[in-house]
């Protein structure tokens, strides 16, 4: 048997084929071309080739030019079945692909529904005290002093406080300027965005709302006008004239705060037995002195003695 030329299974003994009456001879090529038809039908119905013989198996050579029947029809089954299970593997992995896909996508869309219902139940549990105020406390005199909770502040304060939370505000009923002993600071009464508070008092207690950004303590200013001109003795007062202010009279020397970018009128009426001699700060003789407030100042009143005349 030459190695060029394969053995071909067969299911007959290997003898010569013999004639009978009437029958044609059949070769070896035609017998195996059968058999080879019957196994393919065979092949075609079950994923397995099996060989149903009861005779021995033998072989015999075949032409080597020609091509075994048997073989491509095996190796057609093979490859057929690797491909039916290629393409199963195939539809198997794009059904796992799709269904891991569908489960991503509901996974992600649990995930945001999670976090978005977390955040609203986290905002409706939150307390209202947690929100918080921002609020400004100032006076309209930027050098005066006041109180917030009991701290002293010397110039405007900004405050965070929790909203609802109550806080005391507290100024002085006036109160000198640091810098000029002569001017001094009247307050008037606390004041929001809205207006002034009901409250007319220095001292309230407010009550922190995001709404109220700031209070303020309304201050007008006011100017020592000074009067020198005569002091009293504790046994009596017998002054050499009367200084009348805004038609309010002064019998010796006083202190009149009056408020700022006020008219002044000065009127000096002298008693009995004296003269009006003039005004000491300005050298003016005249009797009534008007100006307007714009600082602390002194005036200085002049009365001399009357002297008798007598006439030739």
């Amino acid at each position: 048997m030459s190695a060029a030329c394969p053995p071909i299974a067969t299911t007959w003994p290997k003898v010569a084929p013999r004639a009978v009456s009437g029958t044609p001879i059949q070769t070896a090529a035609s017998q195996i071309e059968s058999q080879t038809h019957f196994l393919h039908k065979i092949m075609m119905r079950s994923q397995r080739i099996t060989f149903l013989s009861t005779a021995p198996i033998s072989f015999t050579r075949v032409n080597c030019k020609q091509r075994s029947e048997i073989g491509p029809g095996r190796d057609a089954g093979r490859r057929t079945h690797g491909r039916v299970r290629r393409m199963w593997a195939s539809w198997w992995m794009l059904a796992e692909a799709q269904r891991w896909a569908k489960m991503e996508r509901r996974m992600v869309r649990r995930m945001w529904a999670s976090w978005w219902m977390l955040a609203a139940v986290f905002a409706c549990r939150l307390p209202a005290q947690d929100t918080l105020a921002v609020t400004r406390i100032s006076a309209t005199a930027g050098d005066a002093v006041f109180l917030v909770d009991g701290q002293v502040l010397e110039a405007a304060a900004v405050f965070t406080w929790p909203a609802g939370s109550k806080h005391s505000l507290e100024i002085a009923p006036w109160q000198s300027a640091p810098s000029d002993s002569k001017t001094r600071y009247v307050f008037q009464h606390w004041s929001t965005p809205a207006g002034a508070l009901p409250d007319p008092s220095n001292s309230v207690t407010i009550t922190a709302d995001p709404g109220i950004p700031w209070y303020n303590a309304d201050l007008t200013t006011e100017y020592d006008v000074s009067i020198n001109f005569y002091q009293c003795p504790d046994g009596g007062c017998a002054p050499p004239g009367t200084i009348w202010l805004n038609q309010t009279a002064y019998l010796q020397n006083t202190d009149v705060w009056l408020a700022a970018g006020s008219t002044v009128s000065l009127d000096a009426s002298p008693n009995a037995g004296y003269v009006f001699a003039g005004w000491g700060q300005n050298g003016s003789l005249a009797p009534v002195y008007t100006f307007v407030l714009n600082g602390g100042t002194t005036v200085y009143p002049q009365f001399s003695v009357a002297r008798v005349i007598q006439l030739m």
